[in-house]
């Protein structure tokens, strides 16, 4: 039924194109192979004639939203190991190593990554390090690596939290959890247990009787807020079960 209602909205579509629709179109390739679990289904939609990733091959047109859009095209190349697609028309051929330099660019001078100005953000911080957590093979990535983890473990408040426009919110915690699982780093690492409180018990102050989460304290259940609780769980338990990271789709089941 899930591919029949995809078809009818997706068989006559063109890729999009633009710098405003890049990262829907990262965050659409996970997205979708987040709802069909295998590789094979990523197929299927390019035989639809809706190549995911062709947009992300223009350089020039990933980076121009900012920081974010090189986030999300290394998340979506690097989660299966694809190949960049060539653009022809672009001005720029995107590389991996050019979304990567671009972050490193970007990085603010004592560490971290912000969509604006220069203090570092948790959560842009935190998803940078997702996107980088391939590449510390590299010196410069690693250095900016660390000084990212730094920062994200001064921004951390005395009880385990993470502000967000002043606000105490789940999501800031799930995308710290999500980039330490990326990176291989404990949940128990001394820089981000504080008073005691670990991150996944940070996030558990957030949860409702009904199972979803919060994006407040003092709030009810959120879509957002629970869509990014439930994906972070599931990198926890990926974690303490030894399999392959949230971003890492290397497993995914293949059908016959």
């Amino acid at each position: 039924m899930i591919k029949i209602l995809c078809e009818k909205n997706l068989h006559h579509a063109p890729p999009p194109v633009g710098g405003e629709q890049i990262l829907q179109q990262g965050r659409g390739t996970d997205a979708v192979k987040g709802l069909y679990k295998t590789l094979e289904d990523l197929v299927w939609l390019t035989q639809l004639g809706l190549n995911l990733l062709l947009p992300l091959g223009d350089f020039d047109e990933t980076v121009r939203q900012g920081v974010n859009g090189a986030i999300f095209a290394l998340l979506a190349l690097d989660s299966g190991g694809y190949e960049i697609p060539e653009v022809p028309e672009a001005e720029t051929q995107a590389t991996r190593e050019l979304y990567v330099g671009e972050l490193l660019q970007r990085e603010i001078p004592d560490g971290g990554w912000a969509l604006t100005g220069s203090t570092p953000d948790a959560d842009v911080t935190a998803m940078a390090l997702q996107a980088l957590a391939k590449y510390r093979g590299r010196q410069d990535v690693e250095d900016a690596v660390q000084r990212g983890l730094a920062a994200l473990s001064a921004l951390q408040e005395p009880n385990g939290a993470y502000l967000s426009w002043d606000v105490e919110n789940s999501e800031s915690v799930c995308q710290v959890i999500v980039a330490l699982t990326e990176l291989g780093i404990s949940l128990d690492d001394e820089r981000f247990v504080k008073n005691g409180q670990t991150l996944p018990q940070v996030l558990e102050r957030f949860a409702c009787e009904d199972g979803s989460y919060r994006h407040s304290l003092n709030g009810g259940g959120d879509e957002m807020a629970t869509e990014q609780a439930l994906y972070a769980l599931a990198a926890i338990q990926r974690a303490e079960a030894g399999e392959a990271t949230l971003y890492d789709m290397s497993d995914a089941a293949r059908s016959s």
